[in-house]
């Protein structure tokens, strides 16, 4: 018979960290989403989804385009390619709620 033991405290603490880190995004009342690379969300906490009338399951997997009136897109567009480049960027742009009202944010 043979017996390993591990050390898995590091591991626990990361979980543990990572879940707090999770509550307090989702509880933010700030908008915060995240998207993958095809630009879609792939997450959107509470305070975003309710500031464009979707809940955060309807985000899942939706285009962040639907979500941006359509004369901002290129705005967004050089606002992503600003991050990407030099780490961060901010944009004014008019947003599209779920009801087809518009809205004015800083992205």
């Amino acid at each position: 018979m043979v017996g390993v033991l591990i050390d898995i405290s590091d591991r626990k603490r990361a979980e543990k960290d990572l879940r707090e880190l999770s509550a307090a995004l989702s509880n933010a009342v700030e908008g915060i989403s995240r998207l993958d690379t095809a630009g879609c969300y792939v997450t959107a906490n509470r305070a975003y989804a309710s500031m464009i009338g979707y809940s955060e399951e309807e985000m899942v997997g939706m285009n962040w385009q639907i979500t941006v009136h359509p004369d901002d897109h290129q705005k967004m567009i050089a606002a992503y390619q600003q991050m990407v480049s030099s780490g961060k960027a901010e944009a004014e742009a008019r947003g599209l709620r779920k009801d087809g009202s518009v809205f004015t944010s800083n992205w």
